[in-house]
């Protein structure tokens, strides 16, 4: 039975919202790009929180999408020096993600989980000397910038870190033989 009406209208535009949008024709590392939906209402949250001062939302979505993209670059890049396939790589809300070919060796799926939180730690070292060295001298959309490339950065680094199913540390961690 062919669905119409107003509820085959809303199964169909909420069978949309959870599918990942693919971001014309931009890649990362060979890969296409795609965003979900919750990336807007993170901008949305952003423009709410920094409504007193709304030269602040672009900064911090900005930053965020950078500090994602530079994550899920890192392991596309490592996915990618092992020889395996990418095939997408999604920004969300929350969390990006990066799909890529089953590795072969359980070593290449921790150097792959790592890779993403390396990438964060290298874009963590330049704006933190730069804020630290030149304090309060940038104006505050510039100071902002660095400390979200830098502590929220380095914040969103260790959160991933943890070894809980989902995050990149269950996967990181288990180079390090525990018992």
């Amino acid at each position: 039975m062919k669905k119409g009406g107003v509820n085959g209208f809303m199964q169909r535009g909420l069978h949309a919202l959870s599918r990942p949008q693919r971001v014309g024709r931009i890649t990362l590392c060979g890969a296409p790009v795609y965003w979900r939906w919750s990336l807007i209402v993170m901008f949305l949250a952003h423009g709410f929180m920094s409504r007193r001062h709304p030269e602040m939302w672009p900064i911090i979505s900005v930053s965020w999408l950078i500090i994602v993209g530079v994550h899920e670059y890192g392991h596309a890049f490592v996915a990618r020096r092992f020889g395996y396939r990418v095939s997408a790589i999604t920004f969300g809300a929350f969390h990006g993600s990066c799909v890529y070919q089953a590795p072969e060796y359980e070593a290449h799926e921790v150097a792959v989980a790592w890779g993403g939180v390396a990438a964060q730690a290298v874009l963590f070292v330049v704006p933190f000397v730069l804020h630290t060295a030149l304090g309060r001298m940038p104006p505050p959309p510039v100071r902002l910038l660095l400390v979200e490339l830098s502590y929220v950065n380095l914040f969103v680094l260790v959160l991933n870190l943890l070894p809980i199913r989902g995050f990149d540390g269950h996967t990181a961690w288990r180079a390090i033989p525990l018992g």
